[in-house]
């Protein structure tokens, strides 16, 4: 083969890679469409100005980064049209197949596909295997060859009328739209990232692979501004607002219970292992809900979730709004009002904001004889609260007694002899958790799990039924039901803890995933079971979903 003609070979290769690349721009295109449906509306047209050019630009721009590492090469060492349009088919159909799959991962849960996802489906793939059930995988295979099938014919076509193709001069005019798009978006980006303009920004875990401009990295790199100030400010002003609250989820539908008894719940803001075994000692009826309890490093956070047994990520929304406890107004309609109290030493600055106003100082003269006291008390007033527990418990009023956050320096809880070798993690939130005539049979509860969050369904329980057992307005549990068990999942400041039998998965805001066994040691290259992930994200965003 002479130079010049295997330099015109090489040259007609070019010309229809980049026509095949064309065409599977096209279906990318196609692709993606399932990507922007799961937004919806952005909220303004700059938003949706931005979706569009971001979905045109970012489409056109994955398979011509792939058509130039993966295809180009070979049309300079393997000049041959049957060897690359076999090649370009299969590589194609790979990169569709992927891109398929994830687009329909993320319609599914909302998240695209990673070294941990493919991990674990890896895993799930092996118990298909075992259970001889092969209608997933028949599935899968057929629609890899169905795409394979189309690429090839896609590759013979344009290769048949590369000619007619290459006179067209719309080829160009297309790849300087596309080029343009994706410029654009990428300015548009910078521009909102400078201004925290939501509707833009809050598209950035959108698309595959994407990997956006922001107004950081590039003024930080020219010394405009303090990287780490430019993050602190962004946290700040951006954090509380990445939820759009849904609460409750829908109207409740309770019945009243037949039989009541007055519920006294009394939540201290810590204690330590004496003031513990006073009240163990004192108050001969009260038996742990639960063989670990867990709380909330902050008092005022804790008293959050005890209260409207949701997770903190959702504070801020409820005490900027005002919002009271959907239970609330439901228990009022049934004659029980719920009634708030601080002791004597009780910092109010500690309590809901949203709640604030109605808490008045316990006791008084109507404390002894409401359906439902709640009571938030300094640890300093032990004393007076101990005497309200015993006169609460002796009247054979339904008790429950619990700590917000763990007590500075206190390594375990002595609450229970169970929980002495309470895992590593676990021990930086352990409170105490008591009850006392909370079931009917009034015999100790036997749970193995318990949250802050879980204390409120289990007082209600003594009150009303709801259909879907409380889920329209907490994430917390019945504890009364007893057998509460793993996995759980917590949330401290943006940090997410997924508690399990034989491990605790850590997740960081910025999706980094960590895994300790009980000893506290980290477990290199571990991850919590998919479905455990899942759901326990789902569990987490269940009354909000991030703003688009």
């Amino acid at each position: 083969m002479g130079k010049y003609q295997k330099r015109d070979r090489i040259a007609r290769l070019i010309s229809w890679g980049h026509w095949f690349t064309f065409t599977n721009i096209l279906l990318c295109l196609f692709i993606g469409i399932l990507y922007v449906e799961t937004i919806g509306g952005t909220g303004s047209a700059l938003g949706n100005l931005y979706l569009v050019v971001n979905w045109l630009g970012h489409f056109a721009f994955l398979p011509f980064v792939f058509f130039i590492l993966l295809l180009f090469p070979f049309c300079m060492i393997l000049p041959y049209s049957r060897i690359l349009r076999g090649l370009g088919a299969l590589i194609a159909s790979f990169g569709l197949f992927i891109l398929l799959f994830d687009a329909l991962f993320f319609r599914q849960y909302g998240f695209h596909l990673n070294t941990y996802s493919l991990a674990q489906m890896a895993g799930d793939a092996e118990d298909i295997f075992a259970g001889a059930s092969f209608v997933g995988l028949v599935g899968v295979i057929f629609t890899f060859l169905l795409i394979l099938s189309m690429q090839i014919t896609l590759a013979n076509l344009t290769w048949k009328r590369l000619d007619r193709l290459r006179g067209h001069r719309i080829g160009q005019q297309i790849s300087a739209a596309f080029v343009a798009c994706f410029l654009a978006s990428h300015m548009i980006h910078i521009w909102a990232d400078a201004n925290l303009y939501t509707p833009i920004t809050q598209q950035d875990d959108l698309l595959p692979l994407s990997y956006p401009s922001t107004a950081k990295t590039l003024m930080a790199r020219h010394g405009w501004i303090s990287a780490e100030t430019y993050q602190s400010q962004r946290d700040q002003l951006t954090e509380a607002d990445r939820l759009e609250l849904q609460y409750p989820l829908s109207n409740l539908l309770c019945s009243k219970a037949p039989l009541t008894r007055p519920t006294l719940i009394v939540a201290f803001d810590s204690l330590n292992q004496d003031q513990q075994r006073v009240i163990e000692s004192r108050v001969n009826n009260l038996h742990p809900l639960a063989d670990t309890a867990i709380g909330h490093t902050s008092v005022q956070s804790s008293a959050f979730e005890m209260v409207y047994s949701l997770p903190d990520i959702y504070q801020h929304h409820i005490e900027r709004d005002q919002i009271q406890p959907a239970y609330q107004s439901t228990m009022q309609d049934y004659g029980h009002d719920v009634n708030f109290y601080h002791s004597l030493n009780w910092s109010l600055d500690n309590a809901p904001g949203s709640i604030r106003s109605q808490l008045v100082m316990w006791p008084n003269q109507h404390s002894a004889s409401q359906p439902m006291s709640i009571v938030f008390a300094a640890n300093q007033d032990l004393a007076a609260m101990v005497t309200a527990i015993i006169a609460a418990e002796r009247a054979n009023h339904r008790v429950i007694v619990t700590a917000l956050t763990p007590a500075a320096g206190q390594e375990s809880p002595s609450w229970n002899l169970r929980t002495r070798n309470l895992p590593t993690i676990w021990q930086q939130f352990a409170v105490p958790l008591w009850g006392a005539n909370i079931n009917s049979r009034g015999a100790a509860i036997s749970n193995q799990f318990a949250q802050i969050s879980d204390i409120m369904p289990t007082a209600l329980s003594g009150f009303m039924s709801c259909a879907e057992d409380f889920d329209t307005f907490a994430v917390g549990r019945d504890l009364s039901k007893g057998n509460e068990s793993l996995p759980r999942v917590h949330s401290v400041n943006s940090r997410f803890y997924i508690f399990e039998d034989e491990q605790t998965t850590i997740l960081e805001r910025n999706g980094d995933l960590s895994v300790y066994n009980h000893e506290g040691e980290l477990r290199p290259g571990a991850t919590p079971p998919t479905p455990v992930l899942i759901d326990s994200l789902q569990e987490l965003q269940r009354f909000g979903r991030a703003r688009r």
